[in-house]
């Protein structure tokens, strides 16, 4: 029997709430949903909760900005293929939602997939790291034409690959994550 379709705006908030369970145990501290626009009525929540993106914190360190999807009609070949690839507009809003302090994580998955993610390789030069604990992952160049902004290289993997990979005491040292941001480029040049 054909399964009911399911509404596509309570598939996306059990994906967030999915992930935010996967931030709490690999960070350490609470995640939640970014509240309905309503939530966000005071400047005080917006700076209690650290919030930006999909998901949100009150831990002020947290480094990421992170747009979640739960859709489908997509394929990991489909990157390989054509700049028209869904993932590929998620990244342009992840890039776009993403404040000046932090660094975009795109997390995004499908039905019966796991959560795969993409990030910037510009901010993690793991390949070693990545090869040596025999983790999978792309990693593509995007044109101009596909982020919308610049040219840069972005790593895709597993999200629990990036979890167990990338050192959570590398990510959390005040000095390293000063360093990322002081690199990272505006993505608006009007606003620089």
């Amino acid at each position: 029997m054909k399964q009911p379709r399911q509404n596509s705006r309570d598939k996306g908030g059990r994906g967030e709430r999915a992930a935010a369970k996967e931030f709490n145990s690999w960070w350490g501290t609470d995640f939640a949903r970014t509240p309905s626009s309503g939530g966000f009525a005071t400047q005080r929540f917006r700076d209690d909760w650290n919030a930006a993106g999909d998901l949100v914190t009150p831990d002020k360190n947290f480094p990421f900005c992170v747009e979640c999807k739960w859709v489908e009609g997509w394929a990991l070949e489909q990157l390989l293929k054509n700049d028209s690839c869904l993932v590929f507009s998620w990244w342009r809003q992840a890039l776009g939602e993403c404040p000046e302090d932090k660094l975009p994580l795109l997390v995004f998955k499908k039905n019966n997939h796991p959560f795969y993610c993409m990030v910037e390789a510009k901010y993690f030069p793991f390949q070693s790291t990545l090869n040596k604990q025999n983790v999978r992952y792309y990693t593509l160049p995007l044109s101009e034409a596909t982020t919308k902004t610049t040219d840069m290289t972005v790593h895709i993997m597993l999200l629990e690959d990036f979890f167990k990979t990338i050192p959570l005491k590398w990510v959390e040292r005040k000095d390293t994550l000063t360093s990322l941001r002081a690199i990272r480029k505006p993505r608006n040049p009007t606003n620089a």
